[in-house]
């Protein structure tokens, strides 16, 4: 009887054990955006991240280094790239506004290109991508996420679910319509939708958060879902981009030039 008992446990034992390393079965791929120097952060990352879901890891480019950006200087406005150049020299002033960026920031913009590439290439339909500093507190995230695709299937190109501000259009199926948003720490696209917008990301004249508001304009229905209960960000280390200040503090959207900052909602 003791004997039989055992091997009742034993077998109990690898059925559980099975089922944690059993992958989870999601309708979208993962990718982790990060810069090959930045070892810290990516160990946090996976110490957080749910090791049954399948990840693949885009290496960006420190274009904090002239030669670097250099690589990217056709694709850039000739006044935005003359202004990321100045402000590796001279950062007094600031920037002219807040679409104006520096140096790093250029990476960072041709590391979320690099996402999209990859996504087209692999032929996926649904794809999330993270940046280094998210830290997943509950593994829920990953089916809430889910769940956004179960609700609104193909009627949808990107939903972010981390934000520091947004402009709000209206609510949909239980998601926030965005006009413009600032962040893409964490975003799920629908790449056989986004297809057909990638080319406004082109050329390069604003940050590639800030920039999503011509791809609305364009027609693209990009929303909003609060995921603070679930992952926050790690600002612990400080910026990899290094940001400055900048003028016209009440201006913000190109789409929207004479509409002031205080109708953004603050996210987290």
């Amino acid at each position: 009887m003791t004997v039989i008992l055992i091997l009742i446990l034993i077998s109990v034992f690898f059925v559980l054990l099975f089922r944690l390393k059993k992958k989870k079965e999601l309708s979208y791929k993962c990718f982790l955006l990060t810069l090959p120097k930045s070892g810290d952060r990516q160990k946090v990352f996976f110490n957080h991240h749910d090791p049954t879901v399948e990840i693949e890891t885009i290496y960006g480019i420190d274009t904090k280094r002239i030669s670097n950006a250099e690589k990217f200087k056709h694709i850039i406005k000739p006044e935005y790239y003359k202004e990321a150049i100045r402000l590796k020299y001279d950062r007094r002033g600031g920037r002219p506004d807040i679409t104006y960026f520096n140096l790093g920031a250029i990476g960072c913009y041709m590391g979320h290109m690099e996402f999209y590439r990859r996504c087209f290439e692999q032929n996926l339909k649904y794809a999330l991508i993270f940046e280094d500093n998210v830290i997943v507190k509950d593994h829920q995230l990953y089916d809430q996420i889910q769940s956004v695709i179960d609700v609104m299937g193909d009627d949808f190109e990107m939903c972010f679910f981390h934000c520091l501000s947004r402009y709000p259009d209206k609510r949909e199926n239980g998601l926030e319509r965005v006009k413009w948003i600032s962040s893409t720490k964490c975003y799920l696209v629908h790449v056989e939708n986004m297809n057909q917008y990638y080319k406004y990301f082109f050329p390069v004249d604003n940050h590639i958060d800030m920039k999503h508001e011509d791809i609305i304009a364009e027609g693209a229905r990009v929303y909003y879902k609060d995921m603070r209960k679930y992952m926050r960000i790690d600002r612990g280390k400080g910026s990899t981009i290094g940001h400055s200040d900048w003028g016209k503090k009440e201006y913000f959207s190109r789409q929207y030039p004479n509409v002031k900052t205080n109708v953004l909602v603050r996210g987290y």
